[in-house]
C-alpha cells in the first residue's frame, strides 16, 4: 500500500533516513518494473548512505563481458521494513569520472576534464518498491538534476578525477508504506567493456518528516489506519490478532497486527521473527523460491540460504527442476557438486555422466619457488587477480603471479584436491596469458619485445609434479608435450597485439597417476618484469583430463581398481556392496573408498551414511576440520559434523568439547548470560556460572551517534567507517566514529542498550577507550584542534562529557552524576603525526554515583572536538560497563580485555606501591605461573601477550 498526501500537512523538519537501511547499486536493461542486476566496483554500497562524503562507490563493469549490454543503472535505499515516514526528496552526489558517473547519454563522454552539456545529459526517473525491491513502480517528481549537471566539470584533464555534483529529486506527493527507493536512468560515458558509461555515488540522502500520532500511543495516525486499528486511542499494548506481539511490536518489525502470519506463507510472525529469523514480510525470505514454511517443515532445508547444500543450484531449482536432493552437495556421489554438473550439461543424478576436467574438483594454487625442487614453494597470485580464474573453465579469466620485489626465477601453478583422487590423470591442458613482459615457462631475466614473437631459444620446458600430502613434497611425473611447438613463433603481448595474448600447450603424462592429491606444472618463468627483472607465470586455465581406462566387463569400473580391491573382473558388480555400507562398488569406486571396508576414515560412521545421511566425506575423519571427529560429533556429541561451530557462539565445537569444556550445542553452557565465547575472550570460565565477565557491554548492542546539542534535538544513530559491533567486540583493532559532514550536529554520544532491565545500582565504571584523529574523535571544543603533530590541552580542547541512563529503550534520557580522569587522561595525549594518520587510543573511566533503579541503557554523551565537518566528531574503539558483583576485597580492576594488533592486551588500575603479579595458567583452577611483576604507580596498566596455541588464563595477584 502506498500512501500519498500534500507536503502543506507536515511542518517538521525533515530527516536523512537513509542510514537506517542498505544501499543498492546495479544495472538494468531498461527503465522497467523489475530488479535489475546489483553490481557495486570500486567501494561497497555501504558508501552509497554512510554518511561520509569522501567515500563512494560506482558500477563500473569493466571485465568481458561487461554488463552483457544493460545500459541503464540505478542506486537507491532498501530498508528492513515499510517506511510510514513521508519520504518527500533524494538528494544524490554523484562521482563524475573522465569516462562515466553520470545519467546520459550512453557511450559518450566529453573530454576528460571538460564540462557536460545538455545534450549528454538524461534526468533520470524515481522508483519505488513496496515488496523489498521484486517489482518497481515510477514516482512523479521534479529534480535540479539538468540544470545542476549541465556545465559541470567531470574528472580528468586538470580536475580531480572523479570530481562531484549534487542533485535534488523532490516528490510531488511524499510517499509512505514503501520499502525500496531508488533513481534509476541510462548511465552517461563510455568506460567498460562494452563500452557504455557507468554511475558513481558518493551519497544518497532520503528525506522524509516524521509521521503524526495524535494518540500519542507511538504509532503513527496513517499506519493504525491502514491496519485497522483505532485513531484516538493507546491501543499500543494491544495484540488483536493474537500472535504474542503487541501493536508496538508489529510497527517495530513491520507486521500486520491484525494478521498473525503478515506475509501468508504458513509461520507465523513472532515464529519467523524468534525461532527461524526469517522476514515475516516475505514469504520466501532467501528467494530461492521455496516458501520460508516449506523449507523449515517440508524439506528441512535452511530459509536463510538460497542454497542450503552449497552445490551452486538454488533450492528451489533443485526441488522443481534438477530433482536433486538441497541438502546434499553431490546427489549421485560421482564427487562433481550437482551445479557443476549442471552447469556443464551433466546429470546430477546420474554418478556414470559427469565432467571429464577433473581440475573442477579441486583449489587453484599459484605461486614462486627458489628452484625447480619438491619443496611446497611460496603461494602468490598478483594482487589485482584470483587464483580461482585457473579453473573456473573460463577462457576470459585470468591469473599471475608477477611480484614486483621477489627473487624466485621458478614459478608453479596446479590443483589441489582435499581427498585423494581416484581418476588418474592423462593429459594437462594449459593456456598461457602471455603479457610483454612475460607469462610463459622460459629465460628469466629476457624478453623479446613489446609484441614480438617467442623463438625456441627463449623457451625452456617445465616439469609436472604430482604430491601425496596436499603439498608439502612433490615428486616429478614424466610427461611429453608440444610446449615448444605451440610457443615457438607465438606473438606476446603489446605492440600491435592484446596484453596479454593466449596460447595453449598439451602436457601428456606417460605414467598416469592416481591416489594423488595435487599436480602442479613447474619451471622457470620467462620474461623480465618487476624490480628484479625475473618474469612470471600467466595463466588463463588449466584442465586435466582423466586416462582412459580399461574396463572389461563394462561396469563402469577399472580392471585395475576392481583387482586391487578384491572384486571379480570380468562381473558387472557394480551394483554389490559387500561391506553392507550403503555404498555400491560404483559409488565406492567414484569416491576412492574401499568395498570391502565399511568406515574408510575409521571415524566410526559407515561411509554410505557419511554420504547420504550426513553428507560428511567418508574420506576425512573431520569434515568440518573442527578436531573433532565425524563419528565422535555425530554419536556422542550430537554437533554437526560439516558446522565447525554448531551452535553459532564463534568457537569450535572441537575448542568448546577439549579446551573450554563447553557445550558446543549451547551458546552460553552455564547461562549466566554471557555466550562462552564472549567468556573465553574475556578470561572467565564459561562453564562454571560462578565466572563471569564484570563487562556487560557485550550483552547488549552498542549504540552511537549524533545530537544538535547535548539537551536539544533527536538522537541520530550515526556509524561511519564501521558497525555497532566494533563498539563492544573486543577488539582494539577495530572502531566507528560520527563523522557527519552533512549532518548538523554539536554533541555526539556512544553506549550500550540491553533487552533486559539491569540493576544500576551494580554498575560500577563505564570504560571508554578513544579513537582519537587528526581532525577529531574526542569530547571537546566544536571546530578547534591542535592538528596532526599536535597534543590536546584540558583548558583549550577538551570538554567533560556527561553520562545518561534510560529505563525505555532510549526513548527517554537522564543525565546522572559521575567522576572521571576523561580531562586528566586526555590532557597531553598526542594526536596522529601526519593528516589522515591511524588514530591513537585514549583510555577514560567514567564512575556514576547516586544510582538507583534499574535500567536498559546507559551512554556517554558531549560536544564534540574537533574540526571535521565543521564542529568535529567522535571515535571509538570501545566501550566496557563494568558491573561490581560485590567481592568486597577486590584490590585491582580488569578495565579492558582484547586483542590488538594480533596481540591479547588487557589493562588494570594498579594500586600505587602494590606489588602485581601477572600470572596465566591453562585453566581457572591452575597451577599459576608468573609471567612477571609490576610495582604499581595509581595509573592504567597494560599487559600483552603473544597469541599461543592453546588456551590461556591471566589473572593479576596483588600484594601491598
Amino acid at each position: 500500500m502506498i500512501l500519498a498526501f500534500s507536503v502543506a500537512l507536515f511542518s517538521v523538519e525533515a530527516v536523512n533516513i537513509a542510514p537506517e537501511g542498505t544501499g543498492i547499486i546495479g544495472v538494468n536493461d531498461t527503465i522497467d518494473t523489475d530488479a535489475g542486476t546489483p553490481h557495486a566496483n570500486a567501494g561497497e554500497p555501504s558508501n552509497i548512505n554512510d554518511g561520509n562524503p569522501l567515500t563512494r562507490v560506482d558500477n563500473w563493469w569493466g571485465a568481458a563481458p561487461g554488463d552483457g549490454g544493460q545500459v541503464f543503472s540505478y542506486v537507491g535505499i532498501q530498508w528492513p521494513w515499510k517506511r510510514f515516514d513521508p519520504i518527500s526528496s533524494l538528494t544524490l552526489t554523484m562521482a563524475t569520472f573522465l569516462d562515466g558517473g553520470w545519467f546520459g547519454v550512453s557511450e559518450f563522454a566529453p573530454a576528460p576534464g571538460t564540462d557536460l552539456w545538455l545534450t549528454d545529459l538524461i534526468e533520470p526517473v524515481v522508483q519505488i518498491s513496496t515488496d523489498f525491491g521484486v517489482s518497481w513502480s515510477e514516482v512523479a517528481f521534479t529534480s535540479d538534476y539538468l540544470d545542476v549537471f549541465e556545465g559541470h566539470l567531470i574528472g580528468g584533464g586538470d580536475q580531480p578525477n572523479p570530481t562531484s555534483a549534487t542533485a535534488v529529486f523532490t516528490l510531488s506527493a511524499p510517499v509512505q508504506g514503501v520499502t525500496s527507493i531508488r533513481i534509476i536512468g541510462e548511465n552517461g560515458g563510455m568506460a567498460g567493456a562494452d563500452p557504455n558509461g557507468f554511475i558513481g555515488v558518493f551519497e544518497l540522502e532520503v528525506e522524509a518528516q516524521a509521521s503524526s500520532d495524535s494518540d500519542g500511543d507511538g504509532l503513527p495516525d496513517v499506519w493504525e489506519e491502514a491496519n485497522g486499528l483505532t485513531v484516538g486511542s493507546d491501543d499500543s499494548a494491544g495484540d488483536p490478532d493474537g500472535d504474542g506481539l503487541d501493536n508496538t511490536e508489529e510497527f517495530n518489525h513491520g507486521t500486520h497486527p491484525n494478521n498473525a502470519d503478515t506475509d501468508e506463507d504458513g509461520l507465523s510472525d513472532p515464529d519467523e521473527l524468534f525461532l527461524h529469523g526469517t522476514n515475516p514480510l516475505m514469504a520466501d525470505t532467501d528467494g530461492d523460491g521455496v516458501s520460508d514454511q516449506a523449507e523449515v517443515v517440508t524439506h528441512g532445508t535452511d530459509p536463510l540460504r538460497a542454497d542450503t547444500d552449497g552445490d551452486g543450484l538454488s533450492d528451489g531449482r533443485e526441488l522443481t527442476e534438477t530433482n536433486t536432493n538441497p541438502l546434499i552437495e553431490d546427489t549421485d556421489a560421482d564427487r562433481f557438486g550437482d551445479g557443476l554438473e549442471v552447469e556443464l550439461g551433466h546429470d546430477p543424478n546420474d554418478i556414470m555422466d559427469h565432467p571429464s576436467n577433473i581440475a573442477r574438483l579441486g583449489t587453484p594454487i599459484m605461486g614462486v619457488n627458489d628452484w625447480v625442487d619438491f619443496d611446497i614453494g611460496i603461494p602468490h597470485v598478483n594482487g589485482a587477480e584470483v587464483a580461482w580464474a585457473i579453473n573456473d573453465g573460463d577462457l576470459n579469466t585470468q591469473a599471475n603471479n608477477w611480484f614486483p620485489g621477489d627473487t624466485h626465477i621458478v614459478s608453479y601453478a596446479g590443483i589441489e584436491w582435499t581427498t585423494p583422487i581416484t581418476i588418474p590423470v592423462q593429459t594437462l591442458t594449459l593456456t598461457f596469458a602471455t603479457f610483454t613482459d612475460g607469462g610463459w615457462f622460459g629465460l628469466s631475466g629476457f624478453n623479446p619485445g613489446a609484441g614480438s614473437f617467442l623463438l625456441d631459444t627463449d623457451l625452456i620446458e617445465p616439469t609436472i609434479q604430482a604430491t601425496d600430502d596436499h603439498g608439502q613434497t612433490w615428486m616429478d611425473v614424466g610427461h611429453t608435450s608440444n610446449y615448444f611447438t605451440a610457443l615457438d613463433g607465438h606473438g606476446i603481448g603489446g605492440g600491435g597485439n592484446p596484453n596479454p595474448t593466449s596460447v595453449t600447450a598439451v602436457f601428456e603424462l606417460t605414467t598416469p597417476p592416481s591416489r594423488i592429491t595435487g599436480l602442479r606444472i613447474i619451471g622457470e618463468n620467462g620474461g623480465m618484469a618487476g624490480a628484479d627483472a625475473n618474469g612470471f607465470l600467466g595463466i588463463f586455465e588449466l584442465e586435466l583430463e582423466a586416462a582412459v581406462t580399461v574396463d572389461t566387463d563394462g561396469d563402469g569400473m577399472e580392471d585395475v581398481w576392481e583387482v586391487a580391491n578384491g572384486l571379480s573382473v570380468g562381473t558387472n558388480d557394480a551394483a554389490f556392496d559387500p561391506d553392507n555400507d550403503g555404498l555400491t562398488n560404483l559409488q565406492e569406486f567414484k569416491l576412492g573408498t574401499d568395498p570391502h571396508d565399511d568406515d574408510a576414515d575409521m571415524d566410526g560412521l559407515p561411509d554410505g551414511e557419511e554420504v547420504f545421511t550426513y553428507n560428511t566425506f567418508p574420506q576425512n575423519a573431520d569434515s568440518d576440520g573442527d578436531g573433532l571427529n565425524d563419528g565422535d560429533e555425530v554419536l556422542v556429541h550430537g554437533t554437526d559434523p560439516r558446522n565447525a561451530d554448531s551452535d553459532g557462539d564463534g568457537l569450535s565445537d572441537g575448542d568448546e568439547v577439549d579446551l573450554h569444556n563447553s557445550n558446543p550445542l549451547a551458546t552460553d553452557t552455564d547461562g549466566d548470560l554471557f555466550p562462552d565465547a564472549i567468556e573465553v575472550r574475556d578470561g572467565t570460565d564459561p562453564a562454571s556460572a560462578q565466572s563471569k565477565p564484570t563487562n556487560i557491554a557485550s550483552l547488549g548492542v552498542g549504540i552511537l551517534g549524533t545530537k544538535e546539542s547535548i539537551a536539544t534535538g533527536p538522537s541520530v544513530p550515526l556509524f561511519n567507517a564501521g558497525i555497532a559491533a566494533h563498539i563492544t567486540d573486543g577488539n582494539m583493532d577495530t572502531r566507528v566514529d560520527t563523522y557527519n559532514a552533512t549532518t548538523p550536529s554539536t554533541a555526539s554520544y556512544v553506549g550500550i542498550l540491553w533487552d533486559t532491565m539491569v540493576p544500576s545500582e551494580e554498575i560500577d565504571r563505564l570504560v571508554l577507550d578513544l579513537a582519537i584523529f587528526f581532525d577529531g574523535g574526542w569530547f571537546g571544543v566544536n571546530n578547534v584542534s591542535p592538528g596532526s603533530g599536535g597534543v590536546l590541552d584540558s583548558a583549550t580542547h577538551l570538554v567533560e562529557p556527561v553520562v545518561q541512563v534510560t529505563d525505555d529503550h532510549g526513548a527517554t534520557w537522564t543525565t546522572v552524576d559521575h567522576t572521571s580522569d576523561y580531562l586528566t587522561v586526555l590532557d597531553g595525549h598526542p594526536l596522529p603525526a601526519v593528516d589522515f594518520g591511524p588514530p591513537t587510543r585514549a583510555t577514560a573511566i567514567f564512575t556514576p554515583t547516586g544510582l538507583s533503579g534499574e535500567i536498559d541503557g546507559i551512554r556517554i554523551i558531549g560536544t564534540e572536538g574537533g574540526v571535521a565537518g565543521g564542529t568535529g566528531f567522535l571515535g571509538v574503539f570501545q566501550l566496557a560497563v563494568h558491573l561490581d558483583y560485590g567481592s568486597g576485597g577486590e584490590q585491582v580492576r580488569i578495565e579492558t580485555v582484547g586483542i590488538v594488533s594480533g596481540e591479547f592486551q588487557f589493562t588494570f588500575q594498579s594500586v600505587a606501591g602494590a606489588a602485581h603479579h601477572i600470572e596465566w595458567a591453562e585453566s581457572p583452577q591452575g597451577p599459576w605461573d608468573e609471567i612477571t611483576t609490576i610495582t604499581g604507580v595509581g595509573n592504567l596498566t597494560t599487559v600483552s601477550q603473544p597469541p599461543v596455541a592453546s588456551q590461556r588464563f591471566f589473572r593479576v595477584r596483588t600484594e601491598p
